[in-house]
């Protein structure tokens, strides 16, 4: 009777502790969640309660590739001016946006730009520093500005890949008509631009008429991108994701797509240093090459491979979905389409038969509806991330220094104020504007980015879109292929370069006459 009155005392004391331990967790989590409601320097930032509370609301849709949409949505309901986790913000707001972003306010990029450090370097892109920042810019800007980029030199060559496309179309469609998925087409033809202008005539891809490796290679970049948000939030568990990818698919190359392209850049650079041309080539890595560090010295190989690596990742993402939405854009709105036709058919023609992109450029209804097309669906996350370093007010709203800001694109080119009838396809909204509205509407509209860290290669995308949109459009008619489910697998993911979301975009094509 005593071991047993002597156990159940034990088992009294250990219930006790127990109650003990659960009464203070609950009073403690108690504790916590008043303190980020109405005590913590957030609190007075409008939000969604949850994000008031920590990260993994805004992590869960990050995690479904819906980050940016849903931040959207925020805007919708709260404002201006969102809390989406404790210390993050997001803005909606064009002069705040401007402040955060213009060259004067130098704010540092957020820890979240350590994601993409390649070879232990970090690219312009990757660079968080204000004045480091500035110096690499300073390295490789001129050559990416519009009066280096346009010119015949640059363009010839890009006209040659136009053609290849082309001829592409027609031998899947002969002279008749039919239906054709265009995001890998536009990706290889993006992709061996961007190989051009990097390595130089020579040491490019042809994977618009090649059936090559960089086809595999391309697909398996967008199939990592899909699982980067993964890896961004929770690296061991994408490793581990990984791993039991490859041992239930057989493939040791199961999302591998980034460090191949890695070897693949490498294997180029040597073959490219061995080329005695190569220093009269136009290219970057003739450019990269030239340069000297501030302390005169050569650039050293880990940071041209990473720059290389960098404008080779973005610059085919970003004029791929770019492409496929214009088109997209276009082939979903037939009497769009036709104004644009005439007035490019009413250009002056060069020798392989398409208006030359100088003229292409001026051209004002087919402006309006690209502008519409970056609206829209503008071409990445829109997650610019800044470090705010002196709290002060932003749209009336009161933001804490260290906090981190990024501007939210879709909200912004969704402002009702700016965009009436926001997801209405109206490049009117353009054309008829007066000079006022027009330059309202600007301080909104950031496709490609603003201030001190707008995209550099923004005249070079710009050049390719409309080049082959154009000369598309000068020998088919288009339409949306609705048997194929274009409308589903064309809504935009959240991923970092926005992907569509099947990652395919079916478009019906019929020659003209």
């Amino acid at each position: 009777m005593a071991s047993l009155a002597s156990y159940n005392d034990g088992f009294s004391r250990i219930q006790l502790y127990l109650v003990t331990l659960v009464s203070i967790l609950v009073i403690l989590l108690t504790l916590s969640i008043f303190h980020s409601i109405f005590l913590s320097p957030y609190c007075h930032i409008p939000g969604p309660l949850l994000c008031k509370l920590n990260k993994w609301w805004i992590t869960f849709h990050d995690l479904r590739r819906q980050r940016p949409q849903k931040i959207a949505e925020w805007h919708a309901k709260y404002g201006p001016i969102v809390l989406i986790a404790p210390g993050e913000v997001s803005i909606a707001e064009p002069t705040a946006m401007r402040e955060i972003y213009s060259s004067s306010g130098r704010h540092e990029k957020s820890y979240y730009f350590d994601n993409f450090i390649t070879h232990n370097e970090r690219s312009i892109f990757a660079e968080k520093g204000y004045q480091s920042h500035r110096q690499k810019r300073r390295l490789t800007s001129s050559f990416y500005q519009a009066t280096s980029v346009l010119k015949p030199t640059i363009e010839a060559p890009m006209r040659g890949r136009v053609s290849a496309v082309l001829e592409q179309l027609q031998l899947r469609l002969g002279l008749g008509s039919g239906s054709v998925d265009i995001f890998p087409l536009v990706n290889h033809y993006a992709w061996d631009n961007i190989t051009r202008l990097v390595y130089g005539p020579r040491h490019c891809s042809q994977s618009v008429e090649q059936d090559c490796y960089e086809r595999t290679l391309l697909v398996g970049l967008k199939q990592t991108e899909w699982w980067n948000t993964l890896r961004n939030n929770f690296p061991l568990a994408h490793r581990l994701f990984q791993f039991c990818g490859a041992l239930a698919t057989g493939s040791k190359d199961f999302l591998t797509a980034e460090y191949d392209l890695s070897t693949w850049s490498h294997q180029k650079l040597k073959t490219a240093a061995k080329d005695t041309e190569v220093s009269v080539d136009h290219s970057l890595l003739r450019r990269l090459g030239e340069l000297k560090t501030a302390e005169g010295l050569p650039l050293s190989s880990n940071y041209i491979e990473c720059e290389v690596l960098d404008n080779l990742h973005a610059a085919q993402a970003t004029v791929t979905v770019a492409l496929a939405y214009v088109i997209y854009h276009l082939s979903k709105h037939p009497e769009w389409q036709e104004k644009v036709r005439q007035e490019l058919s009413s250009l002056p023609k060069e020798s392989d038969g398409f208006p030359s992109f100088s003229s292409i450029d001026a051209a004002p209804i087919f402006n309006a509806c690209v502008r519409e097309a970056y609206r829209l669906n503008p071409g990445s996350s829109g997650r610019a991330e800044r470090v705010i370093p002196v709290g002060k007010q932003y749209a009336d709203v009161f933001i804490p220094a260290n906090s981190i800001a990024s501007a939210s694109t879709i909200a912004l080119h969704n402002l009702p104020n700016l965009f009436p009838s926001p997801k209405t396809f109206d490049p009117r909204r353009w054309l008829d504007a007066s000079p006022e509205q027009l330059r309202v509407q600007e301080t909104g509209f950031i496709p490609f980015g603003y201030g001190a860290r707008v995209c550099l290669g923004k005249a070079y995308a710009t050049l390719e879109i409309k080049l082959l949109t154009a000369a598309i459009l000068l020998e088919y008619t288009t339409h949306i292929d609705e048997a194929a489910g274009t409308e589903n697998n064309m809504r935009q993911a959240g991923t970092q370069d926005a992907l569509p979301r099947g990652l395919r975009c079916d478009i019906g094509f019929r020659k003209l006459q």
